[in-house]
């Protein structure tokens, strides 16, 4: 017998291409803040493959919302991909 909730966190893995590339990508909003010092918001998110993704924008991009971003790769980090020059497509509903 199972009781109580069960649940799988999936891993969040792998870089978004190269430094310099072009992408287009479809992202969950999962956390947003904004810094008053550079009148700009920090937004973290996931991609449909499971990529975490990190980028400044000048508007705010509501938690849990899905969108579909482009971008050009600025740097890796241990476990997340950084995009400078993002543009918004679309808000996905």
């Amino acid at each position: 017998d199972v009781t109580g909730v069960q649940t799988c966190a999936l891993p969040i893995y792998g870089h978004i291409g190269s430094v310099g590339d072009k992408v287009e990508l479809k992202v969950e909003v999962v956390r947003h803040n904004y810094s008053a010092k550079f009148n700009t918001w920090f937004i973290s998110g996931i991609t449909e493959d499971n990529q975490a993704v990190h980028f400044a924008y000048r508007e705010v991009l509501k938690a849990n919302s899905k969108i579909s971003i482009r971008g050009t790769v600025k740097r890796h980090t241990d476990r997340s991909t950084q995009l400078n020059r993002v543009k918004l497509i679309e808000e996905v509903i």
